[in-house]
């Protein structure tokens, strides 16, 4: 970790939460199940825009420069795992959430 990777960090938080967003507004929509969200349309938007991203800022890692090459291999292992954040843990989150809403209905009926 440097200075460079400084420069990383909002792009991260920035492109993680993009795909965040678009997981969120596809699952609240109810056009698609909780469970079906990586097959969907989006899911597979979401992985092919991350995917350019990766490649694009995975080139940075093959500089001669150790600072622009440090920052290219962080973006690219936190792109990654956005993704996979974006695609599983959170769809995982709002099952839960969704599970608790249903059962403080019940108990307030």
């Amino acid at each position: 970790f440097n200075y460079a990777n400084v420069i990383t960090l909002p792009l991260l938080l920035g492109m993680g939460v993009d795909s965040g967003i678009h997981v969120v507004r596809r699952l609240r929509g109810g056009e698609a199940r909780l469970e079906s969200v990586t097959r969907s349309s989006t899911g597979r938007a979401v992985v092919l825009s991350a995917l350019t991203t990766i490649v694009s800022f995975g080139n940075l890692a093959f500089s001669p420069h150790r600072g622009t090459a440090s920052m290219g291999q962080v973006l690219a292992i936190g792109l990654v795992l956005t993704l996979l954040c974006a695609l599983f843990v959170l769809p995982a989150l709002m099952r839960a959430g969704v599970g608790r809403e249903a059962a403080a209905a019940r108990r307030s009926r």
